[in-house]
């Protein structure tokens, strides 16, 4: 290559590497190759004007010739080194550079230069050299001694923790064989390295060998060994790893050893103990949890034999928070549970559960631990039960009374209706008490209370003050007229004579009026006006009873002349049916009609029923008159449709007197026949008291109801006591939304809120949803965002006669 003719310098061309030929004297290019020129960009004319300085940018140009001195000098024939060249447009490149002298005819003493581009090769040993050092810190992140030996069980490379096991520098250990690095005796120890070799083992091979370091049995490693295959399926190398478990059987030791001491504790402690595994496995209870409960060990072999039978209906919840605990080492849990014990008994447990750790195959566990609390709750509930109750009549004492009066005045702002407090006083009890002796008095007052107990709803509140006084809240007061109902129920059922020992007893109450918000706003309000209304009622005679307010006795006259005209107007045909149009929200078109009583009495003028049902069904009047409702509601329906009307649902409300009392049955069935109605098109409208009577008897006579072919649906939805239970058991078919959440569901969020619960519950359980007192487009507007099916109210119409709606329904056909 030191010499060079015209006749070679083309043949240069086809070399990919880049070819440069300068001379000594002026440095500059007298000679570029093509590969040259693709190689630093610059055009052929370019190059032949420039010098190696110019595209090597580390030299200048005495560094430059101090580098060829030793070849000018003849000391070396080449010169190799790695540096950087300018191209044109690509910034620098890698390049390997071979110099040698060039003696070539008519050139001046010249160096020819080979320029390979190892940019590539560079960035090869770059990744190669980064691979390492990556596989190197990862590998000294772990506790394990690791190392990579060849095929022919060579070290290749190890973490720190491999030679800090071994006890030996890497350098005296890499590229030895792993049998001289692990055993530097020469001793024949058994190795899964030399099982691993065997052509026919490819699966991960683990076994415990004794530490090289350990002078003493019984403390071993455990190594596992993997073979590397290559693409054609030979070994081309093992990945061993050595997993110290010396410390890990010390704690193995103790930890069995403090097993023991705890499992014997456990099994004499005095609170009842249980132990469980994360997979449900009860692994032990003690002695006291057997005796309390009953129960033993293979009566609860899982925690959920366990939980279903002490817990019933609560297990899955008591089972969800059982297993909360298994995924954490530092929670514990604590709460009071009613448990079930074997002979059917029932116990008050604080019951404090933590887990604890694994055990020995990896499974996490818990303990809990009873202390019971029975005595302790019932002691406790006791003495609150007697701070809030009469010892006597086990009634409420007065400061429950005006607890639940205060309750009862927030519930009536929010529902817009009325709350009453009435002051009750026994006339003559001091006689009776007096003569006859305090046991004779004390059973006549427990006898009166459970008297009144039976003229009073669920949801009123009847209280003792003491001596011969009593209080009652009513509740949910629409009118006056229903506490008049109350009033003169009470006064009926205690003219009956009380039958006490031999003695035969007759006595009556006074009794004092005082209705919120008429007269007063707060409980002690209310209660003084009440003792002076009751002092009233005494002054007149006794065994009656007087509103604090002047008008609200005048309504006592009305009340009665109500009750004697209702008869008369059932007989005489005093009675009207009203009908109200609902419409569907998707299409606006009318689909049924509520049917609402009205009656036209002959000194008041048209009646509501508001005004008269509650003296219809404190007089039994109710279920002739929920019979004619019936009857005309399905003839009137089946008379629209003969004459040419569409077909729609006509809705009944259903009294829950009239529900429990009537047979109605066979009075929906004969309401049905004699009209030739279709029972699709008749809808049963129950209200929520309905349901919460007799859950059982309720049940049944529903579904005979619904066998009949009617349609059920429950009205003021969210008012009353309905659970999801009673939904799903009573089959109903539509929800009512009461008009008091309606009213303000455009300025109340609360009241809006609820109502959106209520049809998406609907709607999960396949329930359609009509909302009443819709009377404005705001209201429409929301309802119809929230998919409500259908609406009733003023906004569309009024309830109007039979005749009105006929022209009503035609013209919105």
């Amino acid at each position: 290559m030191n010499r060079l003719s015209e006749q070679a310098l083309p043949i240069l061309d086809v070399i990919e590497d880049g070819v440069f030929i300068f001379a000594l004297d002026s440095l500059r290019f007298s000679y570029v190759n093509d590969g040259a020129v693709r190689q630093t960009g610059y055009a052929q004319a370019e190059l032949l004007g420039m010098t190696p300085l110019d595209i090597k940018p580390e030299f200048d140009e005495e560094s430059f010739r101090q580098m060829l001195l030793p070849l000018v000098q003849g000391a070396v024939r080449t010169i190799r080194l790695e540096t950087l060249q300018r191209c044109k447009h690509a910034g620098s490149i890698a390049v390997e550079l071979i110099l040698q002298l060039l003696e070539a005819e008519q050139l001046q003493p010249s160096v020819i230069v080979i320029a390979r581009n190892i940019a590539e090769r560079r960035q090869a040993d770059l990744s190669l050299k980064r691979e390492a050092s990556e596989w190197t810190q990862v590998m000294d992140s772990f506790e394990d001694a690791i190392c990579l030996l060849d095929a022919d069980r060579r070290l290749v490379r190890a973490n720190k923790k491999f030679y800090s096991l071994m006890r030996i520098e890497p350098a005296q250990a890499i590229g030895k064989l792993m049998r001289d690095v692990a055993h530097p005796s020469g001793e024949p120890v058994p190795c899964p390295v030399c099982l691993a070799q065997e052509e026919k083992l490819d699966a991960v091979i683990t076994m415990e060998a004794d530490h090289p370091d350990n002078p003493a049995p019984g403390l071993p490693i455990e190594i596992t060994v993997k073979i590397i295959r290559d693409d054609h399926g030979a070994a081309s190398g093992i990945l061993m790893s050595m997993h110290d478990l010396s410390h890990a059987r010390k704690i193995e030791d103790k930890l069995r050893q403090s097993e023991d001491r705890f499992r014997s504790v456990m099994a004499e402690a005095p609170l009842p103990m249980i132990i469980h595994a994360e997979d449900g496995e009860v692994l032990g209870i003690n002695k006291a949890w057997a005796e309390v409960t009953g129960y033993v060990h293979a009566d609860i072999p899982t925690i959920r034999h366990w939980t279903e039978r002490a817990y019933g209906e609560e297990a899955w919840l008591v089972q969800q928070s059982i297993s909360k605990l298994y995924a954490t080492t530092q929670r514990a849990d604590r709460g009071e549970n009613t448990i079930t014990c074997k002979d059917g008994s029932t116990r008050i447990w604080h019951i404090s559960a933590a887990p604890v750790g694994k055990l020995a195959d990896g499974r996490r566990y818990v303990v809990s631990m009873a202390l019971d609390v029975t005595e302790r709750k019932q002691a406790q509930a006791q003495i609150e039960f007697l701070a809030y109750h009469d010892a006597l009549t086990q009634l409420p004492n007065r400061l429950l009374a005006k607890d639940r009066m205060e309750l009862a005045i927030r519930a009536a702002d929010r529902t817009q209706t009325k709350s009453a407090l009435l002051f009750l006083d026994l006339d003559n009890f001091k006689t009776i008490n007096d003569s006859l002796g305090h046991m004779v008095g004390d059973a006549l007052l427990k006898q009166v209370a459970s008297r009144l107990r039976e003229c009073l709803r669920d949801t009123d509140i009847l209280s003792r003050q003491g001596g011969d006084e009593f209080l009652i809240v009513l509740t949910d007061i629409h009118d006056d007229d229903a506490i008049m109902v109350v009033a003169e129920k009470i006064l009926e059922n205690l003219a009956q004579p009380f039958h006490i020992e031999h003695y035969e007893l007759s006595t009556s109450l006074s009794i004092g009026i005082a209705v919120y918000p008429n007269d007063g706003d707060d409980f002690d309000t209310l209660l003084k006006k009440a003792d002076t209304a009751m002092y009233q009622a005494k002054e007149s005679g006794r065994n009656a009873y007087r509103f604090h307010t002047a008008q609200m006795n005048i309504n006592v006259v009305d009340h009665l002349q109500i009750r004697n005209g209702l008869r008369q107007a059932l007989e005489k045909g005093g009675l009207s049916l009203y009908f109200q149009p609902q419409i569907s929200l998707s299409n606006g078109a009318v689909v049924g009609a509520e049917a609402l009583l009205r009656w036209q009495h002959p000194q008041l003028g048209m009646l509501p029923p508001g005004r008269f049902i509650s003296v219809a069904e404190d007089s039994g009047l109710i279920v002739p008159i929920g019979d004619w409702v019936l009857q005309e509601a399905c003839r009137q329906a089946m008379a629209w449709q003969q004459a040419g009307l569409p077909e729609l649902v006509i809705a009944v409300n259903l009294s829950a007197v009239q529900f429990k009392r009537g047979d109605l049955e066979q009075s929906v069935t004969r309401a049905l026949t004699e009209s030739g109605l279709n029972p699709a098109l008749l809808e049963l409208e129950l209200t929520e008291s309905i349901l919460i009577q007799d859950a059982e008897k309720v049940l049944s006579r529903l579904r005979r109801l619904k066998a009949l072919g009617v349609k059920l649906s429950i009205d003021d939805f969210g008012t009353g006591y309905s659970s999801l239970s009673y939904l799903k058991r009573f089959e109903v078919d539509k929800l009512k939304i009461d008009q008091s959440f309606i009213r303000d569901m455009a300025d109340d969020p609360n009241d809006a809120a609820i109502v959106r619960a209520i049809i998406q519950m609907a709607r999960s359980l396949n329930l359609k949803t009509i909302a009443e007192g819709v009377e404005d487009e705001r209201q429409l507007s929301l309802l119809r965002l929230q998919y409500c099916d259908e609406i009733q109210g003023y906004y569309f119409a009024r309830p109007m006669p039979a005749d009105e709606f006929a022209v009503y329904l035609g013209a919105n056909s």
